[in-house]
């Protein structure tokens, strides 16, 4: 599996109209007026409620990190924070929002190379992120190629 990602890599890199990119949300992250163990940032106290129990809100970061187009390294993060659930849904909207905003800097794209960490919610069986990736190649007319990494490895 590692030789297979690492060929569409070197693919990826030889043309100039692909653009290799990672997709993944992180841990969720809980909003409100929570205590820090007593400490304040500022010179003075900032009253806090004093358990961590009743977020005001939860947040699930999703993020896109563009490594490359073509042999021109980028590492440019894109983030995007939303209160729906993980799922197959939420991570393709988050893509589409993306590529909305960004496919201006990338101009004659043909080619997504897309690095996924094969987990539940983009799984190669998933068929609903599957067909939300149809839909995708098919709005923005470019070629979608999903490079799957072992489950357990990190990107």
């Amino acid at each position: 599996m590692f030789a297979h990602v690492q060929q569409t890599r070197a693919e990826t890199a030889a043309d100039q109209d692909a653009l290799r990119i990672s997709i993944d949300t992180k841990a969720k992250v809980k909003v409100g007026d929570f205590s820090r163990g007593g400490e304040a940032r500022g010179g003075e106290a900032v009253r806090a409620l004093d358990h961590d129990i009743a977020p005001e809100s939860i947040l699930v970061p999703f993020g896109v990190l563009e490594m490359n187009r073509g042999a021109v390294p980028i590492h440019q993060p894109w983030f995007l924070f939303g209160h729906s659930k993980e799922t197959s849904d939420f991570l393709a909207d988050g893509l589409d929002l993306w590529w909305n905003e960004r496919k201006v800097v990338h101009g004659g794209v043909r080619r997504l190379h897309i690095e996924l960490d094969n987990g539940p919610e983009v799984a190669s069986s998933r068929t609903q992120f599957l067909n939300r990736m149809v839909g995708f190649a098919d709005r923005h007319r470019v070629t979608v190629e999903l490079a799957y990494l072992p489950p357990h490895h990190s990107k």
